[in-house]
């Protein structure tokens, strides 16, 4: 997969060299050269991206520094930019709104955010559900992206942390071999995330991809194609399976 950069980037971590705190008004003013930030455009549809002349945008996005250095921000809230200038992107088939600031714009108008639960259902359908990623977030990232969302949204995603990372080990796969989890492979290229809503790749055994798709095209599709090699506990009692057989003697 081509890389999302027009040019090499380095990873960094702490960002915070390139703003400036304003305690008088709460705001935060990008100082360095040049930064550009990606927003995944679907945010839109959840009403957590408000296009103006001034962008109020959940803040999980990627960030350019001078076109050398980036890293992704993964903060489960909104806040709004004043950026010099903006324009699109495709990347991977996610569309993204590219603002481009300059030394002296704002990138908080109030670092002190407000709590909003509609940011789990948001990041949860577009994220998990439907399987689409922002291409910053790598496999340990996914695992610890939800780690402080009930500080932060005042909303926790309803199951513990080790159910949570339990689903994110099911649904990571290998990107040339989308039945194989990724944890089982040596992890050296971007995961695919299959989509948990998918009856086709997400379920594991013929009768849950018959059933959970109430025998729709996709279900009976995939149960056609795909052979389940391992054994299904549960789909061995339905169909009786080494169960004893009654006897014939009247």
């Amino acid at each position: 997969m081509a890389s999302p950069y027009a040019t090499p980037v380095t990873k960094i971590k702490d960002i915070m060299p390139y703003f400036r705190k304003n305690e008088a008004d709460t705001s935060m003013t990008f100082i360095g050269k040049k930064l550009e930030v990606r927003i995944p455009l679907k945010f839109k549809k959840h009403g957590m991206l408000v296009d103006g002349e001034s962008v109020t945008t959940l803040a999980v996005c990627d960030l350019i520094f001078d076109d050398k250095y980036q890293a992704g921000l993964n903060l489960l809230a909104q806040i709004t930019i004043t950026p010099t200038d903006r324009s699109t992107m495709t990347y991977n088939g996610v569309d993204y709104m590219v603002l481009y600031l300059k030394e002296g714009d704002t990138f908080m108008s109030s670092y002190r955010v407000v709590k909003d639960s509609g940011i789990v259902y948001t990041l949860w359908t577009e994220f998990i559900s439907n399987g689409g990623l922002i291409y910053t977030l790598d496999y340990e990232g996914l695992l610890k992206f939800f780690d402080h969302v009930e500080e932060l949204t005042g909303e926790g995603l309803g199951v513990s942390k080790a159910v949570y990372e339990g689903i994110v080990a099911y649904l990571a796969r290998d990107p040339s071999n989308v039945t194989k989890q990724y944890r089982l492979t040596n992890m050296n290229r971007p995961m695919q995330v299959v989509p948990l809503k998918s009856v086709s790749r997400g379920l594991s055994s013929t009768i849950a991809r018959l059933a959970g798709s109430y025998m729709r095209d996709e279900g009976i599709t995939s149960a056609l194609r795909h052979e389940v090699t391992q054994n299904q506990p549960f789909e061995d009692l339905l169909r009786g399976v080494g169960l004893p057989q009654p006897s014939s003697e009247v």
